[in-house]
């Protein structure tokens, strides 16, 4: 099973809470009311958006990129998935969807 590593950069905003991108993946961003949110929204977000490059074939990034902390403000985190495990939990899902609709 895959499982793939990028960095994410936690910025505070001013009602407290913490915006996120990936300086690998232009327009995956997320936001959370508190740090540990953010990381989680984020999880999902990367795991949706390369969900989606994989789908229409596109090459993703090498993950655990290193990156000069030096040009980076705010926090940072590794977040961690498995595609794999994404791309069958959206295949099934999909699948549910057709069965609930063709029974109406």
């Amino acid at each position: 099973m895959r499982k793939l590593k990028y960095l994410a950069i936690l910025e505070p905003s001013n009602d407290g809470g913490f915006s996120v991108y990936f300086p690998q993946f232009l327009g995956c961003i997320s936001y959370g009311s508190s740090a540990e949110e953010a990381v989680d929204n984020a999880k999902e977000a990367l795991e949706l958006h390369i969900y989606g490059m994989e789908k229409d074939g596109e090459k993703l990034p090498p993950s655990d990129m290193v990156t000069n902390k030096n040009d980076i403000e705010g926090l940072t985190a590794f977040i961690t998935i498995f595609p794999d495990m994404v791309a069958d939990e959206m295949s099934n899902s999909s699948i549910l969807k057709v069965v609930k609709k063709s029974s109406i």
